[in-house]
């Protein structure tokens, strides 16, 4: 059928500029052919994923990502359980998951006799017994790796997908990765036996840290999707304005917490890990080897730095919000406009919604994001220029960190390929933090000076990257 009205044509300006767009995104895939590590990998497909890439360009991403033949994938080769596994033994320095998998029948004995020495008497455990527990541990072990497996494709899928369509998919994967989470929890405890290192008690709480690496694996995973539910909230403008200030506090404390999870997971002192010895007489391992057989391992710099750089950011911008709401520049306490609940219930509701079935890190309540103010009332108020100072040092420190980080030399734990494809990423990074530190050292030059202050007005701003908000001053119209 012939339409009835003639359809519009599209400048040619603009449809060469698209057709530019789409190759230049088409060519910023061959990045995927020269990345290794898994980190690599998913630091890629997030920044891909954020530059809102044309739907054509996502459909040949996923042929890439996922297609079975060598020649057009990077995933052909090992597979992915045998990925995570190499990378708990390379990274992490956890090489006995690996060997067990590979068929090291030694390691796999030593597992068994320590279960068995602390679980059971030793004088009832018979040989059909053993070749049971043998056969449920190699197979816990492979339901776990496929689990993981799961979840980091299910992660690399969700994030080739448009922002808000993102965003709902992660809230769907929180149950599944909740299950993973147990899952790798009931592994450490009642396969590995990672509670009962076999220590002096007074070591005990930091052996039993050091030996639960499955659980401080999929910890890795929880807190970075977290992390990435609140900042799309952020980004799609999702939170009320009363739910700024403990949205930005959640965001830090998660970043804290992972920070805190891969000190434990990139081991780089083993002088409190003891020796593998063995019970002459009953053959059984005297400390776990979950714990034993841990090494130093080789830690992802581009991701911890980046981590590092960004709780500094987010420190400055919750300090920024809360000086700035503090001298009423802004209302950051107000619920929804014509809403029916208060900021806190509205808050709190959310929360529970998004991380209800996570349990570890507990969720935190609107009471407890918002206790972590600045008092500034009384005599503690001539400390606001001070606050206002360090948080300014710490946005200028998180873009100095950012900067260094596009200088690091390959090696150690750098890809040079990782770092081209996470260039723009960490130069908007980078300009955002300067924005931030900008802003802060024009409110400390006018935050003891009442009558400025009536003249201005803080507004929020999104100047470079969408998700990291910056607290910006513009007089009064």
């Amino acid at each position: 059928m012939a339409p009835t009205t003639p359809c519009a044509a599209t400048p040619f300006a603009e449809a060469i500029a698209a057709y530019h767009g789409m190759l230049t995104q088409l060519a910023s895939l061959r990045a995927l052919l020269e990345l290794r590590s898994l980190g690599g990998i998913v630091d890629f497909v997030e920044g891909f994923g954020a530059a809102q890439p044309m739907l054509p360009v996502r459909c040949v991403a996923v042929v890439v990502l996922f297609g079975n033949d060598a020649n057009e994938s990077f995933l052909y080769g090992p597979s992915i359980q045998q990925r995570v596994l190499q990378q708990l033994a390379e990274e992490y320095g956890s090489p006995l998951y690996r060997r067990l998998a590979d068929g090291d029948e030694a390691l796999l004995d030593g597992v068994l006799r320590y279960r068995v020495h602390r679980t059971m008497d030793p004088t009832k455990a018979t040989a059909e017994l053993l070749a049971q527990m043998r056969q449920q541990t190699l197979e816990i072990l492979r339901h776990w790796a496929t689990e993981a497996g799961k979840c980091f494709l299910v992660h690399l899928e969700t994030m080739l997908c448009n922002r808000g369509l993102a965003h709902q998919r992660l809230l769907g994967a929180l149950a599944g990765l909740a299950k993973f989470q147990e899952l790798s929890y009931s592994t450490d405890i009642t396969f590995f036996m990672g509670t009962q290192p076999g220590v002096a008690p007074a070591a005990g709480l930091e052996a039993i840290s050091l030996s639960t690496v499955l659980t401080l694996f999929a910890n890795s995973y929880v807190l970075r999707t977290m992390e990435l539910i609140l900042q799309f909230q952020i980004e799609l403008d999702l939170l009320s304005q009363g739910e700024v200030i403990p949205a930005l506090w959640y965001v830090n404390f998660i970043q804290r917490a992972q920070i805190e999870n891969f000190a434990l997971l990139y081991l780089q002192n083993t002088s409190k890990i003891p020796a593998q010895r063995i019970n002459k007489k009953t053959r059984v391992p005297l400390y776990n080897l979950a714990l034993t057989t841990r090494t130093t391992g080789a830690p992802d710099v581009v991701r911890l730095n980046l981590l590092g750089a960004s709780r500094m950011l987010s420190d400055a911008v919750f300090l920024a919000a809360c000086l700035m709401e503090g001298k009423g520049l802004i209302d950051l306490t107000s619920g929804a406009p014509h809403g029916l609940i208060s900021a806190e219930n509205t808050f709190n509701h959310r929360m529970l919604e998004c991380f209800g079935q996570i349990h570890s890190p507990p969720l935190a309540s609107y009471k407890r994001c918002t206790s972590a103010k600045p008092e500034l009332t009384g005599e503690l108020a001539s400390r606001l220029p001070l606050y206002a100072r360090k948080a300014s040092e710490a946005a200028e420190g998180a873009a100095g960190k950012a900067k260094a980080m596009l200088s690091l030399r390959s090696g150690h734990g750098v890809e040079r390929e990782r770092l081209n494809a996470l260039r723009g990423a960490v130069e908007g990074f980078e300009r955002a933090a300067n924005h931030t530190a900008a802003s802060l050292r024009a409110f400390t030059e006018i935050c003891e000076d009442p009558e400025k202050l009536a003249q201005r007005v803080a507004v929020v701003e999104r100047p470079v990257v969408p998700y990291l908000l910056n607290f910006g001053l513009q007089e009064k119209a």
